[in-house]
Parts: structure tokens; sequence; C-alpha cells
């Protein structure tokens, strides 16, 4: 099986050329790593000393003190420290964000940001976009595909941010970034394995170095996960290549290959899952996924950056759905037996410039091209008489943009930003997103207030527009709206923040029965508050954790939204117990929520709350190994967090890293 997914990956992406390319690059390298890597190894810092660049929120880099709207950095130490299975299990704890997972990761995962739906966030490896429009779910991204593989840190920005990614980003973006190897940086081999509870088993392995101006990486994965109330499960192999190249001229080439494999075998979405579902039959989904990257960086004097960027991404998923039998309690609501393939191509280009000619003044402007294409062949089974009928669509959009930054930082503490994007949809009139914000610092504190108001929009996907069964060609974008208001605390050994939020939705596409159909109607509220705080006592002992308060509603009426808990709260301990022992403990609590499935009904139900728990243990048995042990879920706690799919229970995991 391993070697089926290995060959799979390295005939149908082409990787084989970028890995020969980017391997002698790493292996000419010296071959002792260094042993205080800052990448590898991170040393730990005191709450705010230092802050990395956050990218994700805006135009420009920038610190994230100076980021006007609320950002969280899951980084590379915590990501070590937790030994998390897979992003999933990553995002779960961030304040403001709730993951649903239906049952075991081969079920379909959900990211609700800020109370919106799943297909309101925009998520990227490194820059490039993931949605997909053609899939059933309006182009929401199912994060159970992201292998936790070569990931330098994962950046959430809260809030519209259409200003920065265009069409989708109407509740925020999530952005994950991996490791790179610079050119001058010191040649790296990792190798990892970890087996479990639940036939879960990973294997990994990195090479990394360089040659000259020349900086190459390549990392892949393979792993394994078992459902453990049906027969299906998940399996996938991952790989990522990267290049940095110094040319001459004060010019720097990086390019990036991403590729995904994964087969995923779960209760269909809505059915019940193993606790109310009428057949034991599973859904079946083979999804491959390829992204290219490309930019080309120029250093014009000491004042003036110019970047050109490209990027390719492809996804192609074959899917069987067995169907939903009707319920007693509503024999008209069932889902046919279905066999579909979906597949997506999309390809982007950008220009621009940055500029800081004034002290504290810096501009940026450019423009970009988006093609993107949708095609789904797919057979229904309306009637389950064996009678197939063909259910096609193939669609194509084009969108050109123009966007501009500004920034400027007084020497008192005030920073201002304001940025606009212009985009023109060949199938839509033009759309307008701006952005303002700014930050202030309080004298003679180390408090800060940061406020921002921004604007979003998302294009009806491909499957609203062209789905022969309920699209609706006549769909307007979705628009929507939102400002908050914090503050931070910051000091060598706390780091505290408190945000106020309130963003709409109007125009939301949503289903109407009466009509079978798609259609723009209800305008959806969220508004509450993020509180979310690190202190670190002792240099080696790290305390965090966060409560979100967040009631989403759909205005005029009384109805409760699907997977929307209106308090969330999590707690995490980081503790260097000894020089060679690291602990991590991590605490979640999810409020209740609503959900609803055709065996047990239309109306929303409610899913009672829950506590989960999970430990690691990693031992530094040797300067290049590592051993560790985790336990996921260690309370066995056997919650819901869709309508009859049950959590996971205990699953202790045993692992290993070897690092020359």
């Amino acid at each position: 099986m391993i070697l089926r997914v290995w060959l799979g990956l390295l005939m149908r992406s082409g990787a084989l050329l970028a890995a020969s390319l980017c391997w002698p690059l790493a292996a000419a390298a010296q071959s002792e790593a260094a042993a205080s890597d800052p990448v590898s190894e991170p040393a730990r810092e005191p709450v705010g000393d230092y802050e990395e660049m956050v990218v994700t929120g805006s135009l420009t880099p920038r610190t994230q003190s100076l980021t006007p709207g609320s950002v969280t950095v899951i980084g590379v130490e915590e990501i070590a420290a937790t030994r998390a299975q897979s992003v999933n299990e990553l995002l779960r704890h961030v304040a403001g964000l709730h993951l649903e997972q239906q049952g075991a990761r081969g079920g379909r995962a959900s990211l609700y940001l800020r109370g919106l739906d799943p297909n309101h966030v925009v998520v990227l490896v490194d820059g490039v976009k993931l949605n997909d429009p053609t899939n059933q779910r309006g182009g929401a991204f199912d994060p159970s595909s992201l292998a936790v593989l070569d990931i330098e840190r994962i950046e959430i920005v809260r809030g519209p941010l259409s200003a920065v990614w265009g069409s989708d980003a109407l509740a925020g973006a999530i952005n994950v970034i991996t490791r790179r190897a610079k050119p001058g940086d010191e040649a790296e081999y990792v190798l990892a394995a970890e087996a479990g509870r639940f036939e879960t088993g990973r294997v990994l392995g990195r090479a990394s170095g360089s040659l000259g101006p020349v900086g190459a990486s390549i990392a892949g994965s393979w792993e394994n996960e078992a459902d453990p109330y049906s027969s299906g499960g998940y399996r996938g192999g991952n790989l990522k290549t990267t290049l940095d190249i110094d040319l001459p001229a004060e010019t720097r080439l990086r390019a990036d290959l991403r590729f995904a494999d994964t087969t995923s075998e779960a209760y269909q979405e809505f059915s019940g899952g193993p606790l109310f579902s009428a057949t034991n039959e599973l859904e079946l989904r083979d999804a491959w996924e390829l992204s290219v990257g490309a930019s080309l960086e120029h250093t014009l004097g000491e004042s003036i950056g110019l970047t050109l960027e490209a990027q390719h991404a492809r996804r192609n998923e074959d899917r069987h759905s067995p169907g939903i039998p009707a319920s007693p309690l509503d024999p008209f609501n069932f889902v046919p037996e279905e066999i579909a393939r979906d597949q997506m191509h999309r390809t982007f280009f950008a220009a621009r410039a940055d500029t800081s000619i004034l002290q504290g003044l810096s501009f940026t402007l450019g423009f970009d091209g988006l093609w993107e294409s949708g095609r789904s062949d797919a057979l229904l089974d309306l009637l389950d008489f064996g009678v197939w009928i063909p259910a096609l669509y193939a669609l194509d959009r084009r969108i050109f943009g123009l966007f501009g930054e500004g920034t400027y930082e007084f020497d008192w503490g005030l920073s201002l930003s304001a940025s606009v994007r212009g985009d023109w949809p060949e199938d839509h009139s033009g759309v307008f997103s701006p952005a303002v914000g700014g930050t202030l610092e309080i004298p003679r504190t180390s408090i800060q207030l940061h406020g921002s108001w921004s604007r979003g929009y998302k294009l009806p996907s491909f499957y609203a527009l062209g789905n022969p069964l309920i699209g609706n060609p006549d769909l307007l974008p979705e628009r929507s709206q939102g400002w908050e208001l914090g503050l931070r605390w910051e000091t060598p050994s706390l780091q505290a923040g408190l945000t106020y939020f309130d963003v709409g939705v109007e125009d939301l596409i949503d289903f109407e029965i009466s009509c079978f159909c798609l259609l723009n109607r209800d305008r959806v509220l969220s508004r509450g508050i993020e509180l979310d705080i690190g202190v670190r006592p002792i240099e080696t002992l790290e305390l965090g954790g966060g409560v979100t308060y967040n009631p989403t509603d759909i205005l005029g009426t009384d109805q409760e939204l699907r997977i929307r808990p209106r308090w969330r709260g999590s707690l995490r301990l980081l503790w260097d117990a000894t020089p060679k022992l690291q602990l991590a403990t991590r605490v979640l609590f999810v409020g209740t929520v609503y959900d609803a499935s055709i065996p047990t009904g239309s109306s929303l139900l409610p899913l009672d709350d829950y506590v989960r728990l999970d430990l690691s243990a990693t031992w530094s048995a040797h300067d290049h190994l590592k051993i560790f042990v985790a336990v996921d879920n260690l309370l066995n706690a056997r919650y819901q967090e869709a309508m009859g799919f049950l959590a996971i229970g205990m699953r202790p995991r045993v692992g290993l890293e070897l690092r020359l």
C-alpha cells in the first residue's frame, strides 16, 4: 500500500523531476546539521520578546503587533510539542474557530470561523488557494487532507479579507506555511514514524540544504487511520518540494510544488452516522491535489521591491455516495445514490510593487488575474430503481483585479492602514472590497488598542450555479461587512488579547425545499468576544488558553444554525520538565451545538457539550533522536460533533524522530 501511494505521488504529479533537482542540492551541502537550528530546534523566547512577520492578513508582511485585525499564529514550537496527528487537531484550539469532524479522519471536516459558513473561509498552503468551487459544499475546503508535513507555522486571520484575497474571504483566511531551506542553510535530514490505536500510522521523511545560492528541500509522508465504528478510514500520501535561489542583481526566485493523494471512506454527510444511519454502506472519496507556484522578487534601489507571481492548482475527486433513504419522520427527504467525478483547475498570476520612500510610509500597488474552470460528471439514481440520470455541468470563470494598500507608522505609537481591491469577474459586475484599520500603543503601558473594518464577498460556486438538480444561474454574490475592536497586553511574561467583533453576511446562499433549489435570502449576523492569553511564569513553562462567546443568528427568525457553539474554551500547557523531557497538555471545551440528519428528521436537535483532553511527552534520548508518547482524547469522551457521528475514543500513540 505504501509503495502504491508513493508511486502514485511521483507519477501523477511529475514530482520526480522536482525531487531530482532538490535532492542533490541538499545532499551536496555540509552533512552535519547545526545543533541550534532555529527552525528544527526552536529556542523558547519569553512571550512578547520576538515577533514573526504575518503574511496573511495584509498585502505586505507586518509584525503581529502592527496588524489591526485579530491574528493567531500556531508556531513550530507548539506544533512539535503537541505531536498533533493532523492539521485538524492543531486548529481545534484556536479562539473563534470551531472545527467539526464527522467521526474519524475519513469523515468530512468543516471550519466555522466566527460563526460563519465553512465556505466563507479561504484556506491556503504557502499562499496558494485550495478552495474548490466544484464541490457540494459551496467551495468549502476539507482540511482532513492537510498533513502535519514540514509546517513552520499556521496563520489564522479573522474578519472579511477580500481586500487581500478576493472572492471567498467572507470570514477570514487560514494559511499553512511550510518550512523552506534558504541559501546558506546547512543540510538536514529527518525521518519520523509513529503508530497507535485504530490502525493509526504515519511515516515522514525530509531532506533540505543548500549549495551556494540555492536552497532546496523535499518532504513526504504517508498516513493511515481507521474508523472504529465502521470499515472505513483515511489513508493518504503527501509530497512537498521547495526551491529558493539567489540570482544576480538583488533578485530571488522561489518555487514550490505540493501533491496529495488521499482516500476516505465514511458515513455520508447527514446520514446520521453510525448511531442513526439506516445503512452501513459508506461514501468513498478518492482525490488528488496538485499545486505549483513560483515568485520572482527583485529589489530596486533601497526602497522599491518588485514581485511577479504565478500559481497553478488542480484537484480531481472520484466519489461514490450510496445515498440516504428517507425516514418515516420525513418520507420526502432523501439523498439519491451518486457516482461522480469532479475536476477543478485554477491558474493565477500577480504583479506588484512595494515602496517605502518616506520614513514610516509604505505603499503596495498591483494587479492580478485568475482563471478557474470546474467540471462535474455525475450519475444519480433518483428513484432508487437502477435508472441512472446524468447530472453534468462545466463552467469557467475569469477575474481581473487591481489592489493597493498604504500604511503609515507615527513616531508616537500609532499605525494606520487602508487597502482597497477591485475585482471584475466576467459573469458579474465589478466588486470593490475596502479595509481600514489601525493600532495604538497606550503611553507608559504595555497595552495596545487595535481596530479594523472591512468588507468581503464570495462569488457563487460552480456547484451552486450549475448543478442540474438544485443549481441556480441567477444567484448573486454573498457579501460580508465586519468590524472589530480590541486590546493587546504584552510583557516579557504575559501576552493577552481581548476582541469584540461584529460581522454580517447578506444574500446568503441557502437551500429552499419548496422549489428544491438554491436561493439568495437570509442575512446572518455573527458577533461576540474572543479572549486569548499566554503566560510564562518561568522560562521552561508556558500556560495559555482562550474563551470565545459567539452567538450567530439569522435576522428576523429564531431559527438556530447548524454546528455553531456559542461557547468554546481551551487551555494548553507546554513544560520543559527537564532538559530532555517536554510535556504538553491541551484541554478543549465546546458548548451545545444543533444539528440534523435525514434519519432523525429535518428539525435541528441539540448535541451535548463536551470536554476533550490530549497529552503528549517527548524525550530527547540523543542529540539526533527523539521518542514521544501521545494520548488523544484521554478522557475517552464519546461526544458527537455532528448528528450521529461519535468521536473516536482514547487513542494512545508512540513514535520517534531521527534528525541528522
